[in-house]
């Protein structure tokens, strides 16, 4: 299963300067967590999810969403009276790292997986990138930006004075599919993606994208690729 490896961007810039690069490159860093159900997988030790039972239901732990902190408090609720049971209070710093005593411990390695620190807690969560939340900025140039529906899946590219219209279409993973035990057992999705991002033009233009985090995408077509950081900014495509 691919694993990104999450970067906190100033760090990064700072180490570039120091080792001679240019330390104004923005490099697209992790920023924020999804919410919800974060299932506890069965088996650690082997790839993929495991369904864990916790009286007949899905043993998971329940994070909120932060898509704009890169440091909060958070309040997280479990069900399984081995690894975390009832209410707990913790932080997350660095958009990465967890520390709620007697629940977890450990990482962010992706916006679908989480890792306890010695190992024994993998979690796996259906990320919902919720796209009409907030601005997506490119993290190159703050004028160029993309705005997307509350309904639907469309939106628009936003470069200076001019707009294009766009549709995406996302596709998320499974994991609740697997936990609830849905029939026929659905073959695993493992990752949110973009599965296409199409901007209207002569000729149109269709990317894929991988998130970095929950607020961070990157689009990728043949000879372009655009990364794009979620802000906390209201726009429109009127």
């Amino acid at each position: 299963m691919k694993r990104f490896q999450w970067v906190f961007s100033i760090a990064t810039a700072v180490a570039l300067g120091a080792c001679g690069g240019d330390a104004a490159v923005a490099i697209l860093g992790t920023l924020g967590a999804g919410g919800g159900e974060w299932f506890i997988d069965a088996d650690p030790a082997t790839t993929g999810y495991q369904r864990a039972d916790c009286s007949g239901a899905a043993c998971e732990i329940i994070f909120s969403d932060h898509f704009y902190q890169r440091s909060y408090a958070e309040a997280i609720s479990g069900n399984d009276p081995a690894h975390c049971n009832g209410a707990h209070d913790g932080t997350v710093t660095d958009s990465v790292n967890i520390s709620v005593p007697l629940c977890f411990v450990g990482r962010f390695l992706s916006a679908n997986e989480a890792l306890s620190t010695n190992g024994q807690v993998h979690l796996y969560h259906d990320f919902d990138p919720r796209m009409s939340e907030g601005v997506w900025v490119d993290i190159r140039d703050d004028g160029h930006r993309f705005v997307f529906s509350t309904v639907g899946t469309d939106g628009c590219e936003i470069a200076g004075s001019g707009k294009k219209n766009l549709s995406f279409k996302i596709s998320l993973s499974n994991f609740a599919a697997i936990a609830n035990r849905t029939s026929p057992a659905p073959k695993l999705v493992s990752t949110t993606t973009v599965e296409t991002l199409t901007i209207v033009g002569s000729p149109a233009r269709t990317f894929v994208g991988e998130f970095v985090g929950a607020s961070g995408l990157r689009l990728t077509r043949s000879g372009e690729t655009i990364e794009l950081q979620r802000r906390e900014q209201v726009d429109s495509c009127s």
